[in-house]
């Protein structure tokens, strides 16, 4: 954000000032001013760094926030790629495992307590809401015909790793990152 500050406040004003192009920063004298005035813009944010950076950190960016904000965005944008993808026909697993994401119930197994090497995740299928179900499962809940626009399971690059059964569970590779509620 501050970079894109910086870049407005010395690309735009010094090209419409001066009347001319970008390139006047192939100049000397025009690098110069951009350096005098980056110089200046990070030495009033060190400023306000050191000022304020025992004050409570804003709410908005606390990871929790910024977790939440970006599943959302993250199922806005794939949302709008599954409802594509279902409009034209086209098959998109992977888009529609990566969207239901947020409301898949992750089982994290804890490593034993004297072996160093967790095991795999377990992504529950049937806690996936019927419409985002991304295989079509030896045993489905629904009863209803599968989804032409939904991949099989055959055709998904993780279709080995699925057993079909009672708890119809997807083997994942281990997480790299955990969430506070991990802890």
């Amino acid at each position: 954000m501050r970079r894109k500050l910086v870049v407005n406040s010395v690309v735009n004003p010094l090209t419409t000032r001066l009347n001319c192009p970008s390139e006047i920063f192939k100049h000397t004298a025009g690098t110069l001013i951009a350096e005098r005035l980056c110089t200046e813009a990070s030495f009033t944010f060190r400023t306000q760094w050191e000022q304020e950076g025992t004050e409570q950190f804003p709410r908005e960016l606390e990871a929790a926030a910024l977790l939440a904000q970006c599943k959302r965005i993250v199922r806005q944008l794939n949302g709008y790629l599954l409802r594509l993808a279902r409009r034209y026909g086209v098959r998109a697993p992977m888009t529609a495992t990566r969207y239901s994401d947020a409301d898949v119930r992750y089982v994290h197994r804890r490593p034993a307590e004297q072996g160093c090497s967790p095991e795999a995740d377990v992504v529950m299928i049937n806690d996936f809401p019927d419409c985002l179900r991304p295989f079509s499962l030896a045993k489905r809940t629904d009863r209803r015909p599968p989804d032409p626009s939904i991949s099989d399971a055959r055709d998904h690059p993780m279709g080995p790793s699925i057993r079909a059964g009672s708890s119809c569970e997807l083997h994942v590779y281990p997480r790299l990152w955990h969430s506070p509620e991990d802890a």
